[in-house]
């Protein structure tokens, strides 16, 4: 892990500085209405539409006990509408009613309190349920995993790929940061040759907490870093998300930081 120290000093470093064009949209850091309900590319209003999608968590899966909530994500076009799933048992049931019939890009997200986040992308066809089994837990699986905090302190969320060739950020800031006017977060990669820890990777993000209050995800600003690891032989990788000011009264707080081990 390298010290935000040896950083903040630095505009352009070596690797990727990705500037942050976000992609606004909800998980459940923040309970809204959705937007833009229905209207997909079916006939119908979704009004009528009985309709679900099926969670399942069998002895395979992480255990139901550790996961805080479900979200699903539906977009359809400039449609997009968020769901919230309800728990029963051994599954959760995200509730299709409002949703037109058709197909819909969707975004399952499974919160835990083992601070991991996993997603599952799936091209949704409203017109029947559907059933999914829940997340293993491995690095490699059909979800996706992603290392993940929630500070309750400075009221953040956040959200970050753990494998390097994923390049899914989320971050949640309040209407007001307090303490701190910036967010820097990292993404290192090692490789281990010739007995010495390497650094085969790195980029970073760096940005005013008032211009990005609220809720942004992303899959752009960290792609040419996870392009880099397509065919790259890594063996750890960690990330960081820190707060801090600018000017005379610099000071910085790493709140999150992470070591995850290549599992291939």
């Amino acid at each position: 892990m390298k010290i935000f120290t040896q950083l903040k000093y630095t505009v352009l470093v070596v690797g990727l500085l990705a500037a942050v064009s976000s992609c606004r949209t909800y998980d459940n850091s923040e309970d809204v209405t959705p937007v833009n309900p229905g209207s997909g590319n079916g006939t119908d209003d979704g009004a009528n539409n009985q309709n679900q999608v099926v969670i399942t968590f069998p002895r395979t899966s992480v255990d139901i006990n550790t996961t805080d909530s479900v979200v699903a994500v539906l977009s359809n076009g400039s449609k997009t509408i968020r769901k919230r799933a309800t728990k029963g048992g051994t599954f959760y049931t995200i509730s299709l009613n409002g949703v037109s019939t058709g197909t819909w890009s969707t975004n399952i997200k499974v919160y835990t309190s083992n601070s991991r986040m996993y997603r599952f992308e799936t091209n949704l066809n409203t017109a029947v349920s559907s059933t999914f089994v829940g997340p293993t837990g491995r690095l490699v699986d059909n979800w996706k995993t992603n290392l993940f905090l929630r500070n309750a302190d400075y009221g953040i969320s956040f959200a970050v790929a753990a494998l390097p060739t994923d390049a899914y950020y989320e971050l949640f800031l309040p209407p007001t940061l307090i303490g701190y006017t910036h967010v820097y977060f990292d993404r290192y990669v090692y490789k281990v040759i010739n007995g010495a820890e390497n650094v085969v990777n790195y980029g970073a993000l760096n940005f005013k907490a008032a211009d990005y209050r609220g809720f942004q995800s992303n899959t752009t600003a960290f792609a040419p870093f996870a392009t880099a690891m397509k065919d790259q032989p890594w063996d750890t990788a960690d990330v960081s998300l820190q707060l801090y000011n600018e000017g005379t009264n610099a000071n910085y707080k790493i709140i999150f930081q992470q070591t995850i081990k290549n599992e291939q």
